[in-house]
């Protein structure tokens, strides 16, 4: 999937409905976690105006990945999440 997000927009949508889109998914990667798991980090844009749906066009050529790499470097550090969030029996 994190391929997936590198090579192409893949739509965010309302409910799997593409008639609801809502934006798309700008980068992503496969981190592990503290306990051994794998999550899909991934940063997603919503669209603000209507002229970005023409920019980011659903599954056209994704180059502008490289430019939010920074933003998923960040983002386990930055997560605010309760250590049972993370753990495998709050499943």
């Amino acid at each position: 999937m994190a391929r997936q997000v590198r090579e192409r927009f893949i739509p965010q949508l309302i409910d799997h409905d593409p008639n609801q889109q809502v934006g798309v998914n700008l980068c992503a990667r496969v981190d592990e976690l503290e306990d051994g798991e794998y999550a899909l980090v991934v940063v997603s844009g919503i669209f603000e105006k209507p002229e970005e749906r023409l920019l980011y066009r659903t599954f056209a050529a994704n180059t502008v990945w490289k430019n939010y790499l920074p933003y998923l470097d960040s983002v386990l550090e930055d997560a605010d999440l309760p250590e049972e969030t993370l753990a495998p029996d709050s499943l």
